[in-house]
């Protein structure tokens, strides 16, 4: 859907149409040459899904990251041993 694209590259910060190459085409670089072929339906899904499943793990270390240094900055100004996730 060009609406959803549209939403996601604005907040991924890249171009609409670099994601919707991404998500639906396959780029096979040979010795001499470059070829540009399209997934098949089921193939497209898989790849929409693979990238929500690294997004969704990016985010995830990035809020264990964001309370781990919460709960270390509390930990030095109390001065006893803290929490970490």
């Amino acid at each position: 859907n060009e609406g959803h694209i549209s939403i996601i590259s604005e907040l991924l910060n890249i171009k609409a149409q670099q994601l919707h190459q991404a998500l639906t085409m396959r780029r096979t670089i040979l010795k001499n040459e470059t070829v540009i072929t399209r997934y098949t339906v089921p193939e497209a899904i898989n790849t929409r899904d693979a990238m929500a499943k690294c997004l969704y793990n990016a985010l995830f270390h990035w809020i264990v990251l964001k309370m781990n240094q919460a709960l270390i900055r509390k930990e030095s100004t109390i001065g006893k041993k803290g929490y970490y996730i």
